[in-house]
């Protein structure tokens, strides 16, 4: 199998030649089938899009009135670049222990393509993504798996997963949405795309935020982000360069 597992990451606002429809549905958050108030737990936490494993992502939107609004919410503030909506996850954070050993819990979003990827078909995969204000910590890497089948594990520690394409978050910060890019080479027949952090606890890196900004975070001990606009599209080839890649 020929992954592509190269990272891109690219400022706001550069063009993106493109053809043929976005292939995530409701990639842009904004179709909801009911406001949230605050944190959230259901499986199925906003159209099209659900939670794999046992974690809880967040779904924000202007139309709340608690603490799920945008752009002030329980995990800081940020305006949404694409309408009324985002979501916001746990990329990784200590949460509890096995006998004496600490272990770190995942949370992933997951959704069912518009339909499969064909096989040998070059593919952009991208999103905005930023750094929640009041997280206290910053993670190395978010990855993506494309599946055949849907993920469903119950579980709240890492996928054992191996994602076709890795992100390097060092230049995401929380001064702005930034937009992450990568081209794919699909194998054939994916249909589901999952979002999170694959990596094992051992390769975890993290960096420590000094923040003043709210002193009682309840993300001390995680790493939480937002993201919008979930894009996977269909590429021409004449329109990607060699650099795009990593075999």
């Amino acid at each position: 199998m020929e992954h592509i597992k190269y990272i891109l990451t690219l400022e706001l606002f550069i063009c993106i030649p493109v053809v043929g429809q976005n292939l995530v549905i409701n990639g842009e958050f904004e179709i909801f089938e009911n406001c949230p108030n605050s944190y959230l737990s259901q499986k199925h936490f906003l159209t099209a899009w659900y939670s794999p494993t046992k974690g809880t992502p967040d779904y924000f939107n202007k139309c709340s009135k608690g603490l799920a609004s945008v752009p002030n919410n329980f995990a800081g503030k940020a305006y949404s670049e694409n309408g009324n909506g985002y979501v916001g996850f746990i990329v990784a954070s200590l949460t509890g222990t096995i006998g004496v050993k600490n272990f770190y819990s995942r949370e992933y979003i997951s959704t069912k393509l518009n339909s499969a990827l064909k096989k040998d078909t070059l593919y952009r995969v991208s999103f905005l993504i930023t750094h929640a204000l009041y997280s206290k910590i910053s993670i190395n890497k978010l990855s993506i798996y494309l599946s055949k089948k849907e993920v469903n594990k119950s579980t709240t520690r890492e996928l054992k997963l191996t994602p076709q394409i890795s992100f390097d978050l060092s230049t995401v910060s929380k001064k702005g949405w930034v937009l992450l890019s990568a081209i794919y080479k699909a194998e054939g027949k994916e249909r589901f795309l999952t979002i999170g952090n694959f990596q094992r606890d051992s390769d975890l890196i993290w960096t420590k935020d000094d923040i003043k900004e709210n002193s009682k975070s309840p993300f001390d001990i995680g790493a939480y982000y937002y993201i919008d606009n979930v894009i996977l599209t269909k590429v021409d080839r004449t329109q990607v360069k060699e650099r795009d890649f990593t075999y």
